[in-house]
Formats: C-alpha cells, structure tokens, sequence
C-alpha cells in the first residue's frame, strides 16, 4: 500500500535569473510557480494515484521580489485514497536540484528524478525494497522509449 508520495521540483527558470517582467512573472497572466509548475504536478499526480480531494498551500515569493507571481509554493494534498503529497515547488533557486518525485509503499520506494534544467529529458527511475535494502536503477524507461518508437539522445 502507498504511504506518502513527495514532490520536489526546484529549478531557477531563467525569467526569475535575469529578474525579468514578462506574462511569466505577472499571475494576472497566468505567470508564476502555481500556474506554470503546480498544475502540471497536478495533472501527473493524479494520472498516477487518483483524484485529489483536499490541499492546504502556502504561496510566497522570493524576499525583495516584487513582481506579482508567486515562486514559491509549498502544498499537503490528500488523495482520494487517503494517501497523502508533499509538494514543493519553486522557481528562484540557484543550483536547483530539478524534478523529484518519491513514491514510498509498505514495501518498497519508487524515485523518479531529473536532477537537469531539461524539463522532458533527463528522467531516471529507481526502486528499492526491504529485501535488497538498496535503490536500483529500473532500465524500463530505456524499454518504453524504444517501444514508444522515439529515439533517446
């Protein structure tokens, strides 16, 4: 049975590097880290898990940012399943360590990560149980690329 999933996707997108105005930085235009990351974590969470029923959410931006969009968002969610997300996200942060995301069972753990600024390529999946009491990397997305019939770089 899952026991807790957790959702890390910090990056530095390059409109908050060069502090730039554009529709990215202004919420009213659909900018910041809710719109422009949240609701794709949305969207995959429940592909994977099932209907999210409740979430409680702090938005914030980087101190002295006064650009409207949020960089910052910090999320419980509770899956219809009663399994309940932690989900991070932000979009200011030097030395970023990409898309993580941790799917922890009774037993076993599934880590699917992209520690790049690559939002598509990059991608590893690894697994661990008790029983190996180590995290192995799972060739099946090499698998399903071929399948796909889409060729990796």
């Amino acid at each position: 049975m899952l026991r807790h999933v957790v959702v890390n996707w910090n990056v530095e997108t390059y409109t908050n590097k060069m502090g730039l105005h554009s529709w990215k930085t202004r919420v009213e235009d659909g900018g910041g880290v809710l719109y422009a990351f949240i609701s794709h974590s949305f969207y995959y969470l429940e592909w994977f898990l099932g209907k999210i029923v409740r979430l409680s959410a702090h938005l914030g931006r980087a101190p002295g940012d006064t650009r409207s969009a949020d960089t910052l968002c910090v999320m419980c969610l509770e899956l219809e399943s009663g399994c309940r997300v932690s989900l991070s996200a932000a979009t200011m942060l030097f030395w970023e360590q990409g898309h993580r995301i941790e799917f922890y069972g009774d037993n076993g753990t599934l880590i699917l990560e992209n520690p790049t600024v690559d939002y598509v390529k990059g991608f590893s999946l690894r697994y661990g149980t008790r029983t190996s009491n180590r995290l192995e990397v799972v060739p099946v997305l090499i698998f399903l690329i071929r399948k796909m019939d889409v060729s990796p770089p």
